[in-house]
């Protein structure tokens, strides 16, 4: 028997879309939410759509589509941009959409290996100074 190298995961680049989404992200994101392994209603677009909704401001919502480097469409996620006042200078954070959840998934992708990918693409990626990422209840 030979020795098996594993594969190295692609590198993924993050790209902003626009909220409301469009026909194509609800699609994309419906593709690869049947795709994800560990899924639950609360990862479904209609359930976020539904909660960001009644209880977001729509202007904080980040929605992220997540390429390998070949274009081709790996994961999705949508999150919340929050700037917050603190003593000195605000904190940017970005944040999960939870609503109290009990499990978040915050990627739709069709293993965990991209989406931690994708949280390595978000952290490094992300055009705007972020001072942390707040994943609450994380679950992949």
């Amino acid at each position: 028997m030979g020795v098996v190298t594993p594969q190295k995961q692609q590198e993924l680049h993050c790209a902003a879309a626009s909220w409301p989404p469009d026909a194509l992200f609800e699609s994309d994101w419906a593709s690869l939410y049947q795709q994800t392994p560990s899924t639950s209603p609360f990862s479904r677009i209609t359930w976020l759509q539904v909660g960001i909704g009644i209880y977001a401001d729509a202007k904080e919502i980040l929605p992220l589509r997540f390429f390998d480097e070949n274009g081709v469409l790996k994961a999705m996620g949508i999150f919340r941009a929050v700037t917050e006042p603190a003593k000195n200078i605000p904190r940017n954070s970005i944040r999960t959409i939870e609503y109290n959840s009990q499990r978040i998934v915050p990627f739709v992708a069709a293993d965990g290996a991209t989406m931690a990918e994708a949280m390595r693409a978000l952290r490094d990626g992300y055009p705007k100074h972020v001072d942390y990422c707040d994943f609450f209840k994380l679950d992949t």
